[in-house]
């Protein structure tokens, strides 16, 4: 749970302000791992709701629970790189800021468009 998102967190931050493009490359590696190990293991619970009725959907979509620590730590993990993202920049021109925003924004995209 948490300790995920910290984790992902530390990663991110490591992608963007490590010294080395190496350390960078391998960070953001590393993230793209845990994003996709998280939804791999989620994917199974969100699958099982595609048969599912409008109504069972419909209860789904007003949160009224969520099944499984997989489901917890993919939810999570989508919030926290949200959060990022949503960051504002206060007017500053804050490089490490801006380049976390748009990792962020980055990775949520490739979540949408499918496995990252």
């Amino acid at each position: 749970g948490e300790s995920l998102a910290t984790a992902a967190r530390t990663l991110l931050h490591l992608s963007v302000a490590a010294l080395s493009d190496d350390d960078q490359v391998a960070a953001k590696a590393a993230l793209v791992r845990v994003i996709n190990e998280a939804f791999a293991r989620a994917e199974p619970s969100f699958s099982s709701r595609d048969g599912e009725s409008d109504e069972a959907n419909e209860s789904i979509e007003s949160n009224e629970t969520i099944e499984s620590s997989d489901e917890c730590d993919a939810l999570l993990l989508t919030l926290t790189l949200c959060a990022i993202a949503a960051k504002p920049l206060d007017g500053s021109n804050d490089e490490y800021k801006s380049h976390s925003r748009v990792l962020a924004m980055d990775l949520i995209r490739q979540l949408l468009e499918g496995p990252v």
